[in-house]
């Protein structure tokens, strides 16, 4: 998978836009939603595609294969992953911050979002995963 590159101080890049195009509608939302709050954070992973997967897989950067992750969420054929991962840019450098994550966790949370933080996944402690949660009517394939 080739993306355009993130563009820093904008309010979308093309970067975001093309990884937001491969996730579930209700995360585009999500993600809209913190990036007026939060103008520096930027969308690393959506959809992950099976050697994307397995690659993540292999480096420790995931506990799961393909097809097991919510990355690699399919609707039929299309892709519509149902986790988002984030990062920031600040002055061109990409930047991993949990507690900007956790930060964002609270107030998804207090806001109803209803997603589940990575920062709270004891596998991973993956802090700038979010994702449905397994048990969220919006799982449900169409």
């Amino acid at each position: 998978m080739k993306y355009p590159k993130h563009v820093e101080g904008t309010d979308s890049c093309g970067g975001c836009e093309a990884r937001l195009k491969e996730c579930h509608q209700y995360m585009r939302d999500w993600f809209e939603w913190v990036k007026k709050a939060h103008s520096t954070v930027h969308v690393s992973w959506g959809f992950r595609d099976e050697q994307s997967q397995n690659d993540a897989f292999a480096s420790g950067a995931s506990t799961l294969r393909w097809p097991l992750s919510k990355h690699n969420r399919m609707n039929g054929n299309t892709p519509e992953s149902a986790a988002i991962d984030i990062f920031e840019i600040i002055n061109g450098v990409a930047k991993f911050d949990p507690i900007l994550c956790a930060k964002i966790a609270e107030e998804s949370a207090d806001n109803g979002w209803g997603l589940r933080w990575g920062g709270t996944m004891k596998s991973l402690g993956d802090n700038n995963h979010f994702e449905l949660p397994s048990t969220s009517p919006l799982m449900k394939l169409e």
